[in-house]
């Protein structure tokens, strides 16, 4: 269930045979982000974004490995961007979202998503 390396192997095999295959770049960033590997998640999830822009999952798993990698900013933008297309859950964004506000200092220098500020507020007053 937490083999991350087996599913690494899995998905590159999966885009041997179909490059082109909806979904799997988001996955093989998720599985590198798990085992630390944040440039290498920040990679698959850009080609993840580019495959689908529409991708929440790829945009919120980006946004966790810009965190990671010191892009406060980015990683902000990234879960802003996640919640614009996809506000339903706004629990998954917490990562993204904590890692990114205990990091830097003062407000954003860019509008944040309307959703983007009510999760914010949700996790403010729970």
């Amino acid at each position: 269930m937490n083999d991350f390396d087996g599913a690494i192997l899995d998905f590159y095999k999966a885009l041997d045979i179909n490059p082109k295959l909806e979904g799997t770049y988001a996955n093989l960033g998720y599985a590198k982000l798990k085992l630390k590997d944040y440039t290498g998640a920040l990679q698959d999830c850009s080609k993840a974004i580019e495959q689908n822009p529409k991708n929440a999952y790829a945009y919120n798993n980006r946004g966790d490995a810009k965190c990671e990698l010191g892009d406060y900013t980015g990683a902000l933008r990234d879960c802003s961007t996640s919640l614009e297309l996809d506000a339903k859950d706004c629990d998954r964004l917490n990562s993204g979202i904590g890692c990114a506000e205990s990091r830097t200092r003062g407000p954003p220098t860019f509008a944040l998503s309307p959703a983007f500020k009510f999760c914010d507020w949700i996790k403010q007053h729970a």
